[in-house]
């Protein structure tokens, strides 16, 4: 029996993976147009666009049968910004586009924003709105291996933001201390060759890149390093900071459950997580806050 794949398969395989790339590209698309459409109207306007370019078979009339909808003039005038579709559907609108969570959650709200009359109400809507778009489009970065157990860097690229993101060397070496003064110049150097600052003419610094993120996709044993030196920190600081609970949360918990209602509670709480940085962060910060969280079953 021969171990090599034989024609058939690989051409099932070469379809396949045509298909997936497919697949993501019409998500990026949609992901595009929800994250600078100015109303729902426009949104679905172009995602029915976007989805009738990658699918022959999605027309007015196709989509009007997945919602159950008489009438195709009727969505026509909804993209048109002149009616609004009726909350029943915005389910079947984001299954039709296949929406992942966060940004079915964008999408209702620019559904909400447009439905709303309160003023007050409508100002929330547009700051949630506002908040859910940043976490969407967090900048990822996926760390060099060059940066491996050099924890210090990131405390260093975190802090430009206590000086308006244009520190001078010797701001930052009045923070962290004159003793830190030759590792503060290694981890200047670390995020300059890996082009998450730069240094200006009157030698000061700018960051390039406002934000890190880690990942396993390419260098998972940076961010496994990240992980252990994190909880290594939490060690050594929870006796300074767990009494101080305006400032700080120290809190272990262990419970049963089912798993299904498990993974679905991490998958919201990684969301969830990644809007509060989002909308804590600010680029005229006063504090560093280090974000600490171990969950996962035992």
């Amino acid at each position: 029996m021969s171990i090599f794949p034989d024609q058939a398969q690989m051409q099932s395989s070469s379809v396949k993976s045509s298909e997936q790339q497919i697949d993501q590209d019409r998500k990026l698309a949609f992901q595009e147009v929800l994250s600078s459409a100015n109303d729902s109207a426009q949104a679905i306007h172009d995602m029915v666009q976007i989805a009738k370019s990658f699918d022959q078979k999605v027309s007015l009339s196709y989509i009007c049968r997945k919602l159950g909808l008489n009438s195709k003039g009727f969505l026509s005038d909804v993209m048109k910004g002149r009616r609004q579709i009726g909350q029943k559907y915005w389910p079947k609108l984001a299954e039709i586009f296949q929406l992942d969570p966060t940004y079915r959650e964008i999408f209702f709200l620019l559904l909400s924003i447009d439905a709303e009359k309160d003023q007050k109400q409508l100002q929330l809507l547009r700051e949630e709105l506002a908040i859910k778009r940043k976490a969407a489009n967090y900048s990822e970065r996926i760390l060099s291996k060059k940066l491996r157990g050099m924890f210090f860097a990131f405390d260093v690229f975190c802090a430009f933001g206590l000086f308006k993101n244009q520190p001078s060397r010797e701001d930052l070496r009045s923070y962290f201390g004159v003793q830190r003064g030759l590792e503060l110049d290694v981890a200047l150097n670390i995020l300059l060759s890996t082009d998450l600052i730069e240094r200006l003419e009157d030698h000061s610094f700018r960051i390039k890149n406002h934000n890190i993120r880690f990942s396993d996709s390419e260098d998972s044993f940076s961010h496994l390093d990240f992980l252990k030196e994190s909880i290594e920190d939490a060690r050594r600081s929870v006796e300074q900071w767990k009494d101080r609970r305006q400032e700080s949360i120290f809190s272990s918990y262990i419970i049963s459950v089912k798993r299904q209602h498990y993974q679905k509670v991490v998958d919201k709480l990684r969301r969830d997580l990644l809007e509060i940085q989002s909308g804590l962060e600010s680029e005229d910060a006063d504090l560093l806050v280090r974000f600490n969280i171990q969950v996962y079953p035992t």
